[in-house]
């Protein structure tokens, strides 16, 4: 899968916005585009070196053929303030596969 502008062309906004300030307690996560529901796929989140993928929230657009996502994870306890590392890491069946990292800060 191509990239745009440095990013995969499978992802869509993060949250927080790379490099940006947010509160502690602030939700961390992105819009994926996937496959058409017959195919499957994998997305795993992954903060500060920690799978977190178990307690992301997936909430699919109700478009037809699917074609979005919004994951979305909740940390608990907040991060403590400082600099944070996000990575993003997709595959699907069909053989497609990009990962993404980026950071942002609690203050």
């Amino acid at each position: 899968m191509g990239t745009v502008e440095g990013r995969p062309r499978g992802l869509g906004a993060v949250v927080p916005a790379e490099g940006t300030s947010v509160e502690p307690g602030s939700s961390i996560g992105a819009s994926v585009r996937v496959p058409p529901s017959e195919y499957e796929y994998s997305v795993r989140l992954i903060l500060d070196g920690d799978d977190v993928s178990e307690g992301m929230r997936v909430a699919v657009f109700m478009t037809y053929p699917r074609t979005m996502i919004q994951i979305s994870y909740l940390p608990d306890p907040p991060p403590p303030p400082g600099e944070h590392s996000v990575l993003i890491e997709y595959s699907d069946e069909r053989g497609a596969e990009w990962s993404y990292a980026w950071r942002f800060f609690v203050s």
